[in-house]
């Protein structure tokens, strides 16, 4: 049996630019098709515009860079679902971004972590050489998180590649069940004047990385590395890699995961939820999408840029239960905290979601309840029986604080 014959075929594709949140909102996306077996493993080489910081996964913003210049600049900012350091993302003129999405028996070494970084720069190391880039793959390196610098290119990490003694690609990987996703930066070119302002903790933060224009003395196009970096895993590995595309599950499932997770890094966002009463039962919806999957909770979600709070709340409700409402005041505001798994025991747990909720009170005015958007299911609770669902952190207090307002209301009283 050859070794193509004995490897998972895998699926090309080379994205337009996309903006950090729709970047790495695909990535996740092709991670949970090939964990469920719907896609094949994939490689997909793609650029960023507008230009963006991506953060590691554990990464905490302790001052090392600067975001006021990044703002000024134009510069947008996205955490990643790998681990590692900083990266700027500066464009397809000056650097090309990989990912590898893989399940465990994809290739030999693909259950393991270390080997898959192996099985990955050994590709990588193989197409940069028919570019005439005499890139070597760094031996393992010892692991120290108090070490780690705010820029991914201050430090050379195992299986990474370097020329010369310096760093050229930088990669960070997250494994989750049975598959893996591993994020690289190729760097065709860099901008010193901007890498410097950005991390002005690092002595210079170009001393340790080089660039395919300073190695060749010319820049490949990001066409010309792509095109070389695919033949490097044909020719490496011996692997089927055929150019593809989405399916419709993937487009879905990376734009809601763009705008519910990724939209913004690091602060607050905020969302509405309605407590819709019927006589003595609520309107309840199971979760579809993280990060409530699976647990009963109030239709609601994020408010739209430009969108008023109430235009929000029954937008909101139609869309996940295709019922219309009348708004009866405020009920309440929650403020909702998720942390991840840390990237390693001595890192701190990350924020994955912090969400700032105002929830309503309201009735039905009409319309046909069916589930719709992100809700799995849709439908009436006595809220009596509501100790027999999983629900959200908070949901019951809320709900019985509405009970007690629409009381009030009924009575003559003032919601809100």
């Amino acid at each position: 049996m050859s070794r193509s014959q004995s490897l998972t075929p895998f699926r090309l594709l080379v994205t337009e630019p996309m903006d950090g949140a729709a970047n790495m909102a695909l990535d996740e996306a092709l991670l949970v098709s090939r964990l469920g077996k719907t896609s094949p493993p994939t490689i997909r080489f793609f650029g960023w515009r507008p230009p963006a910081i991506s953060l590691g996964y554990g990464q905490p913003l302790d001052g090392s860079i600067d975001l006021d210049a990044a703002t000024r600049m134009g510069i947008g900012l996205v955490r990643r679902p790998t681990g590692g350091s900083a990266i700027l993302h500066e464009g397809p003129d000056l650097e090309l971004t990989y990912s590898v999405v893989g399940a465990a028996d994809d290739f030999p070494g693909a259950d393991e972590l270390l080997a898959t970084y192996r099985w990955i720069g050994t590709a990588l190391a193989a197409g940069l050489k028919m570019l005439g880039v005499p890139a070597e793959m760094v031996p393992v390196q010892p692991s120290n998180p108090e070490a780690m610098p705010a820029f991914c290119f201050a430090r050379t990490g195992s299986y990474e590649l370097e020329v010369g003694g310096r760093k050229l690609v930088g990669s960070a990987q997250r494994r989750q069940g049975a598959g893996f996703l591993q994020h690289g930066s190729v760097m065709l070119g860099a901008s010193p004047r901007r890498l410097r302002r950005l991390f002005p903790a690092e002595v210079d933060p170009l001393a340790g990385m080089t660039t395919l224009e300073a190695v060749l003395g010319w820049r490949p196009s990001f066409a010309e590395t792509a095109a070389a970096l695919a033949s490097g895993f044909r020719g490496a590995h011996g692997i089927e890699l055929h150019p593809g595309g989405l399916d419709p599950d993937e487009t879905a499932l990376a734009e809601l995961l763009a705008r519910e997770k990724y939209a913004t890094a690091d602060a607050p966002r905020a969302g509405v939820g309605a407590v819709v009463l019927d006589g003595d039962r609520v309107l309840l919806v199971r979760r579809g999408s993280p990060p409530s999957q699976g647990k009963w909770s109030i239709p609601g979600g994020l408010i739209q840029l430009g969108e008023r709070i109430e235009d929000a709340v029954v937008r909101e409700v139609h869309e996940e239960c295709g019922l219309r409402v009348q708004l009866l005041g405020l009920c309440g505001v929650l403020d909702r905290i998720v942390t991840g798994e840390p990237a390693d025991p001595a890192s701190p747990a990350p924020v994955r979601y912090h969400y700032i909720i105002i929830d309503y009170v309201a009735t039905a005015a009409g319309g046909s309840l069916q589930a719709g958007s992100d809700a799995a299911e849709a439908r009436w609770v006595p809220v009596a029986l509501l100790s027999q669902y999983e629900t959200t952190d908070g949901l019951a207090a809320m709900i019985h604080r509405a009970v007690k307002l629409r009381h009030a209301s009924l009575q003559g009283g003032l919601i809100g």
